[in-house]
This record gives C-alpha cells, sequence and structure tokens, in this order.
C-alpha cells in the first residue's frame, strides 16, 4: 500500500469519527396494564369532566424488549361532551434501572398519539411518539376506578 493511499485512508477515517451521529429510530411494541383513579370536576346531561390518577406496568411484545417492565405514572383529564371523550395526559415511565422518560398523550374519539418529552439517564434526549389503543378492560373492583390495558406501538430515537 502506497504512502498516499494510507495518508487518505488515515484521514477519512479520523475525520468520520468526529461527525456527530444520532441512532437510528428503533421500534417499540408494548403492552401497559393500568388501575385508574377518578376524580370528577364537573358532571351534568351533556358534559363530564374527570381527572385520573393511573398506575402500572409495561410488557414488552416487541423482540428488542425495550420498555419491558417500566412501570409507570399517568395523570390527566379527560372530557366526556355530547358522546365524544377527549382526553391531554402525562406519563412517567421509570425503567429497572432507575431512569425514566415523559410521554405526553392526546387523544380523541379518533386515535391517542404519544409523544416523548423528556427522558434521564440512558433515556435523555429522547425523540419520538407512538399510538396507543384499548385492548382490554374489566369491571372495576372498587368503586371510582378502571383496570385498562392498551397497546402501545411507535417509534423513538436517541442522540448518540
Amino acid at each position: 500500500m502506497s504512502f498516499k493511499w494510507s495518508m487518505s485512508v488515515a484521514i477519512i477515517l479520523g475525520l468520520t469519527m468526529f461527525v456527530p451521529v444520532a441512532r437510528a429510530q428503533q421500534p417499540y411494541d408494548i403492552t401497559e396494564c393500568y388501575t385508574f383513579t377518578f376524580t370528577i370536576l364537573s358532571e351534568g346531561e351533556s358534559l363530564r369532566v374527570l381527572g385520573y390518577d393511573a398506575k402500572g406496568i409495561v410488557r414488552s411484545v416487541h423482540e428488542n424488549k425495550v420498555f419491558d417492565n417500566c412501570t409507570l405514572h399517568s395523570v390527566g383529564i379527560r372530557r366526556d361532551m355530547s358522546g365524544k371523550a377527549a382526553a391531554h395526559g402525562y406519563f412517567k415511565y421509570m425503567d429497572p434501572d432507575g431512569d425514566i422518560f415523559i410521554m405526553e398523550g392526546i387523544s380523541t374519539e379518533e386515535a391517542a398519539t404519544m409523544k416523548f418529552i423528556y427522558g434521564t439517564g440512558r433515556w435523555k434526549g429522547i425523540k419520538g411518539e407512538g399510538k396507543l389503543r384499548p385492548i382490554t378492560g374489566g369491571k372495576p373492583i372498587i368503586p371510582g376506578t378502571a383496570q385498562i390495558c392498551y397497546r402501545h406501538t411507535g417509534t423513538f430515537e436517541l442522540p448518540k
């Protein structure tokens, strides 16, 4: 190998080592099961507004097992008006090592969209979004509660 060729390869390798590159988007596919408690703010003939507080756990369905065994806490508000519902909430996920990420959820009759807005530790700088849909719910074990599981799919990205 000639000296010029060796120097060219060394320069190219050296320059590419310092180019910041974001990690590629990664998929997630999880099942979240919660117990909700509700506080009714107002309830009338065509309008009901309530706050919710939910706690639960996550199981990963995807082979990458990302977010598996995260615990979670969610708070938000829901409006049911003339038979149509809308909600806005925040979801705190904590992984088994104690690192957290926060998602903001907005739902309408058509869909529930989740967006990563904050992370600590290994989740610092997390970005991405997903969709949430209910998959099962049982009869409330205690009045004023609900037990519901959701399927949550999407993609996320971490900075390098």
